[in-house]
Parts: structure tokens; C-alpha cells; sequence
């Protein structure tokens, strides 16, 4: 009888304890509750803000006026204009083809019969100056007597355009002159409406020269340069750089 008294007794505390478990449960999840819902608003209100933030910037880019072709001119006179750097200049061995056209040849090549004065030029990396350049080159011949050739359209080597591309790390070579050894010089330029180069005669056995190039990045900025030579006739002709007032002097001695 007292052990059934006590099971019972038991059994009432259990229930009289289930309610306040029941009251804990819910509250519980009441409080998860609020902290999911305050979190997922929250959450809600920081992509309405972004988005809001998005949509000011559109509209303020929308908003800008679009830049006129004057003003695009303006930004592209800020870049320093295109520096072409005389790498080298020597007379070299060429080959000529069935169409008139000289290639390079080298050392090796024992049988040239032909001898070319080339200039290589390049790029030179300024910093601030056009990434890329477009030049032509201008070439002015002068003999002992003052006569004056000029060639408006000479030639760069593997190219068939006057106007040729310049890039950074790249090298174009111009073709001055061309020669049989000991013979007379000639030019080497393009003919209107013909494939084949043409060549004149330069009477003389010195010759001063004139090199202009007129370099451009998008039509501008713009740069022009010269650089002057003097060519000697012979078996194993010579090229050496001169000054601008030793090119322009009124006569030059035959030696």
C-alpha cells in the first residue's frame, strides 16, 4: 500500500511539472522565431538598400552628357607624340627578285651582288607617350653641285605601303639607296600605278642625304624628325652620319 502510495505520488509530479515544460518549449520557439523573422528583414533591407545604391549610380552615369568629338580630340593631344629612335644604319647585302623588289640577305650569302643603305628604326617606350604610331618616311638627295632629288614614297623592306605600322619590341627597316659596288647609287621607291619599284640614277661619287620620318598616333598627336648622311661610292660603300649644316652646305668636294 505505501509503495503504491508513492508511484502515484510520482506520477503527479510529472504532471504537475508538464505544463511548466510545455511553457518553457514555447517560449523557446517563440524566441527562435523572432530572431529568424528579425534576421530575414534585416537581411531584406540591406539588398533594398544596394539595390537602391545600384540603381543611383546607373541613373548618375546615364545622366552624363556623352563626350563630343572635340573633346575626345582633347583627350588624345594629352599623349606625348610617337618617338621613332634610329637603331642602326649600314650598307647591307640585298638580293634583288624577278620584280625589282631587294630582301635582306645575310653575311653567309656569298653570292649578293647588290648593296643596300638601310635604316632600322623603332619605337621608343616613353612613358606617357601613343602606344602605337603610324610614319612615313621622306628621303632628299644631294649631289657635289647642290642638285636635289627627292623621293616621296621610298621603301621599307617586306612592306608595300609608304606608310608603315610601329609597335613596341618591333623594328621597320627603310631602304635609302641601293648600288651595284662601284657603281652609281639610285634610289629605291614606289611607282604610281606600278607593282615594280623604280630606281633613278644618283650622279656622283658623294652623295648627302636627307631622312625624314613623320610619325603619327590616330592622325595626332604628331612628331617629325631628320636625320642626314653621307654616302660614299666604291667597291665597299660607305654610309656616316652628318649634321643638318654639313647636309645644307653649297658644295661638296669629290673624296
Amino acid at each position: 500500500m505505501e509503495a503504491l502510495l508513492n508511484k502515484l505520488l510520482q506520477e503527479g509530479a510529472v504532471v504537475n511539472q508538464a505544463p511548466l515544460l510545455s511553457l518553457f518549449v514555447w517560449a523557446l520557439g517563440l524566441a527562435v522565431i523572432y530572431l529568424v523573422v528579425r534576421r530575414s528583414f534585416r537581411e531584406r533591407l540591406k539588398d533594398r538598400d544596394e539595390t537602391i545604391t545600384f540603381l543611383q549610380k546607373r541613373v548618375d552615369i546615364l545622366s552624363q552628357p556623352i563626350p563630343t568629338e572635340s573633346q575626345t580630340q582633347d583627350t588624345n593631344q594629352k599623349l606625348l607624340p610617337p618617338v621613332l629612335k634610329l637603331m642602326h644604319f649600314a650598307f647591307d647585302d640585298v638580293e634583288k627578285n624577278e620584280s625589282g623588289v631587294y630582301a635582306r640577305v645575310g653575311k653567309e650569302f656569298t653570292t649578293s651582288s647588290y648593296k643596300a643603305a638601310i635604316l632600322d628604326f623603332s619605337l621608343d617606350p616613353i612613358s606617357g607617350a601613343a602606344p602605337w604610331a603610324e610614319a612615313q618616311a621622306q628621303i632628299r638627295f644631294k649631289d657635289a653641285s647642290n642638285h636635289p632629288t627627292r623621293v616621296s614614297d621610298p621603301i621599307w623592306l617586306g612592306r608595300d605601303k609608304p606608310k608603315v605600322p610601329f609597335r613596341y619590341g618591333e623594328t621597320q627597316s627603310l631602304v635609302v639607296t641601293v648600288c651595284f659596288p662601284g657603281e652609281d647609287f639610285s634610289t629605291y621607291e614606289h611607282q604610281r600605278r606600278r607593282e615594280q619599284p623604280l630606281e633613278r640614277a644618283l650622279q656622283g661619287e658623294v652623295i648627302r642625304v636627307e631622312v625624314g620620318l613623320v610619325a603619327e598616333y590616330m592622325s595626332d598627336p604628331q612628331s617629325s624628325v631628320s636625320w642626314y648622311f653621307k654616302l660614299s661610292k666604291g667597291t665597299d660603300p660607305t654610309i656616316e652620319m652628318i649634321t643638318r649644316e654639313e647636309f645644307e652646305v653649297e658644295a661638296v668636294s669629290n673624296n
